[in-house]
């Protein structure tokens, strides 16, 4: 057997509690699931998952949220909105977003 090393890695230590009773479920622990991933990396040469976000499981409205935040940025830049914008500058052009 290869001799082994080790990785430190920092979490958020929510995530790692969920994900650690989530692997506990399953039969498996942190180690397992790092090296799992680690070795389907190496064979795929690629990631062993799809990265994905899906709120509420409707991509339709993350890229409707997504193009009326890139709008909002264009309107904000446009408008002489600067990079250091107050909230209350930032609110405003919200409110007028959501009002049109």
């Amino acid at each position: 057997m290869a001799q082994s090393t080790t990785i430190n890695i920092r979490v958020d230590e929510d995530v790692k509690r969920e994900a650690e009773a989530m692997l506990d479920k399953l039969g498996m622990n942190m180690s397992v699931l790092v090296n799992m991933t680690l070795r389907q990396l190496i064979m795929d040469e690629a990631l062993p998952f799809l990265p994905r976000y899906k709120p509420n499981g409707n991509m339709a409205a993350r890229k409707n949220f997504l193009a009326a935040i890139n709008e909002a940025h264009k309107q904000a830049i446009a408008g002489g909105l600067s990079e250091d914008a107050s909230l209350d500058e930032i609110n405003s052009l919200i409110g007028e977003a959501r009002q049109a």
